[in-house]
């Protein structure tokens, strides 16, 4: 009796030394160095000029130690769930003895509302970094000082502005365009140290994971098995890295609504739109990647149909890629129009953090009804005072937006009219996202009957957005060629055939057809564009290489989402059915044999896991599985735990897929059935899917992140050559 309730022994050597009580007080000082860094911050505003350097220096140290200190942390609840230390509250909700391998102990930490909001917190702390080291090294652009054989007006520009006319070097007549920047650098600065300092708070006060269960248990309570697949280890950090990303374009927002009207020039304005599309096109990146290895543990483990399951919280999961979307796409319309939907921007961005932080709290708190949400606990009152900051950024910007810079009309039928609407399109498909997710919470928190939104809704009201939205990425390199009419020729003549052949395939409605051709259109528009970009680099027409890549990004990553589009309508189209077969049967699916060769059955960890393999008359095999789990029962204190302490758990259908450029072939392996006849050979319950272009939907979205890369990478440019004259010394005081 006495020997179990005996603290877990440390783990030998150093490793040791990272011990839960470590990791609290880590959050401790992780705390203290937010603190310390956001009153630098805001001494450096009333400080004389010549001391703000060596304050913003010791901000930059203190935010560095911070997130030192988080990360610290989250080492020390890794070592934990290595060590199996049941007596940590981390450990304990997601981890059983001898269950759970060692990827999916570690990998399980954030599966628990306090490990996930630890990494939340991990991945602000990494954001701080990158914008750190951004500032610094150049990636975004510095301010550096003026050598004295250097002309000023250049060395003070950054590197994306180096070419520009020496008469829009210092627009402002109130301040120097690189104090304009370092004020910039030192709000965002705060903005991401208080976020850190915030979640860090939240941990300690009300979801810490690093909290002591006494008397320590023999056991814990174990990963869900749902969640036992190699992508649950890269889903869940991509998505918090994709919210944290957000809180740039947010702090960034910030920013500007502070900055005095007499400070935003043309070129901090310019400055500041690159800025935030690119911080806003890399959390779109992120996103991206999280939303698809979370559609391939999805389609791989629970075996949904169809593009999309409309989830609770994976709608939640969608509201912040689409303000991410649009936030690039409004951006990108500003620069290419100076002050152009520069208040819808900065909404935008204030709004796409918003939507982050819900996702948050939602998915932490019980309130949605999901596989993937956690039962109610303390993290809800913590999301609750983070998410103050929002609703103060949404009251500063009722305030500050009427003073913001006019800016000018688009025409028309012009690019620019073309990326401000693909923007507001954006704005329409998350506003109906979070009102068909949130209408049956508020409407039972109103005193009504429980509701449930399905996929039909979604489908109805959002479908025509999306037709409009294909249409307008699919005019916008057209409303760049000298004749748009001519070059919408080809793209068109090829979307209509693809509608066509749908109608008169017989499987399809109308509304997949049109999807069709519109998606068709879209991506030989695309392609035209790919292929004339390359014929007139070779014929010699001189672009700016910045230009040039941005363009390309841009059609690589509109051909993505044809693709994808595309296999969305092949999943509408698919068909499927159901046989009751044993071993050695035969069955026929669309013109193919599959002949059932047999059955195996070993247990690997708690699951006992039987496989079935099928072979097709080409060669092309599948082998569903069907896991039985078994759950640990929690142990009294002095209780002997072995085999007979295991109890019945969930039964899970991992299918098999077979993926090909012509169609994706899915085979699920159901029920066992008694055979017909007293000693007989029972029987399973299997289900064929074959849903055509299936496989475009993830080659879709690989093309849609290569072309974020493209757009993220900038080519080398080098700083202006110095003069060999000296400074004068009117410049020397620039």
């Amino acid at each position: 009796m006495a020997e179990a309730w005996q603290l877990p022994q440390p783990c030998p050597g150093w490793v040791g030394w990272f011990s839960p009580e470590l990791g609290h007080y880590s959050l401790a000082l992780c705390c203290a160095l937010g603190i310390g860094a956001l009153v630098v911050l805001l001494a450096s505003c009333w400080v004389p000029p010549g001391r703000q350097q060596s304050l913003g220096r010791l901000a930059r140290l203190a935010m560095v130690s911070q997130s030192g200190a988080c990360f610290l942390a989250c080492a020390c609840l890794a070592v934990a769930a290595w060590g199996e230390d049941y007596s940590t509250l981390g450990v304990f909700m997601t981890a059983a003895p001898g269950a759970t391998a060692l990827l999916y102990r570690l990998a399980g930490l954030w599966s628990s509302p306090e490990g996930a909001l630890l990494l939340q917190c991990a991945a602000m702390a990494s954001v701080t970094l990158l914008w750190l080291a951004s500032w610094y090294w150049g990636w975004v652009g510095r301010t550096q000082p003026t050598p004295p054989t250097c002309s000023p007006p250049e060395t003070h520009r950054p590197r994306s502005l180096a070419n520009q006319p020496a008469g829009q070097q210092h627009p402002n007549p109130g301040g120097t365009f690189p104090s304009t920047l370092n004020r910039i650098d030192r709000i965002v600065c705060a903005v991401l140290s208080l976020l850190v300092t915030a979640l860090a708070m939240a941990l300690l006060l009300a979801a810490n994971p690093f909290r002591r269960l006494w008397p320590p248990p023999a056991g814990g309570v174990g990963l869900n098995p749902l969640l036992e697949h190699p992508f649950i280890a890269f889903h869940p950090p991509l998505l918090a890295e994709g919210w944290a990303l957000l809180a740039v374009p947010w702090g960034l927002a910030i920013a500007l609504l502070l900055m005095p009207r007499r400070l935003l020039g043309p070129a901090t304005l310019a400055y500041w739109g690159k800025l935030m599309q690119r911080w806003a096109l890399g959390a779109w990146l992120v996103l991206t990647a999280a939303i698809t290895t979370g559609s391939w543990w999805a389609y791989g483990v629970m075996g949904w149909g169809g593009y999309w399951f409309w989830d609770p919280v994976e709608n939640m999961a969608l509201l912040p890629w689409l303000s991410a979307l649009g936030l690039f796409h409004a951006a990108q319309a500003g620069t290419n129009k100076p002050a152009g939907l520069r208040s819808l921007t900065v909404l935008l961005a204030l709004l796409g953090f918003g939507t982050a932080l819900l996702g948050m709290m939602l998915s932490r708190s019980g309130l949605l009804a999901s596989v993937h949400s956690f039962n109610g606990s303390g993290t809800k009152m913590a999301l609750g005072a983070v998410g103050a900051p929002v609703l103060g950024s949404l009251l500063l910007y009722a305030f500050r937006a009427p003073r913001l810079p006019g800016g000018q009309r688009f025409a028309p039928f012009s690019q620019g009219a073309a990326l401000a609407l693909c923007a507001i399109l954006c704005c329409l498909l998350a506003g109906l996202t979070l009102l068909g997710t949130l209408y049956p919470v508020l409407w039972q928190a109103l005193g009504g009957m429980a509701l449930g939104v399905g996929g039909a809704f979604f489908t109805s009201t959002e479908r025509p957005v999306l037709w409009v939205m294909l249409l307008a990425m699919a005019l916008v390199p057209a409303l760049g060629a000298p004749q748009p009419g001519r070059w919408l020729v080809v793209p068109a003549l090829v979307g209509m055939a693809l509608g066509a052949l749908c109608l008169l395939w017989g499987a399809t409605g109308g509304a997949v057809a049109l999807t069709v051709a519109l998606a068709g259109t879209l991506l030989v528009s695309g392609l035209q564009s790919i292929v004339m970009a390359r014929l007139n680099h070779q014929g010699g027409a001189a672009a700016p290489e910045g230009r040039k890549l941005s363009a390309q990004a841009s059609l690589v990553a509109h051909t993505g989402v044809a693709i994808a589009v595309l296999g969305m309508c092949g999943m509408a189209m698919g068909q499927h059915r159901v046989w009751d077969v044993s071993p050695g049967a035969t069955v026929r699916f669309q013109g193919q044999a599959w002949h059932f060769d047999g059955l195996e059955t070993y247990r690997a960890g708690r699951a006992l896991v039987t496989t079935a393999h099928f072979s097709a008359s080409n060669g092309a095999a599948l082998a569903p599985e069907r896991r039985d789990y078994s759950t640990p029962r929690l142990a009294a204190p002095g209780e002997n735990t072995s085999q007979d302490t295991l109890a019945r758990g969930p039964t899970i259908s991992h299918p098999a897929r077979l993926l090909t450029g012509r169609a994706m072939v899915r085979l699920s392996l159901g029920a066992p059935l008694p055979p017909l006849h007293p000693g007989g050979v029972p029987r399973w319950t299997v289900e064929f899917r074959r849903e055509p272009c299936g496989s475009w939907l993830w080659a879709g979205a690989a093309l849609m992140m290569a072309g974020g890369l493209m757009g993220l990478v900038r080519p080398r440019r080098h700083l202006p050559a110095c003069r060999t004259t000296p400074a004068t010394a009117s410049g020397e005081g620039v």
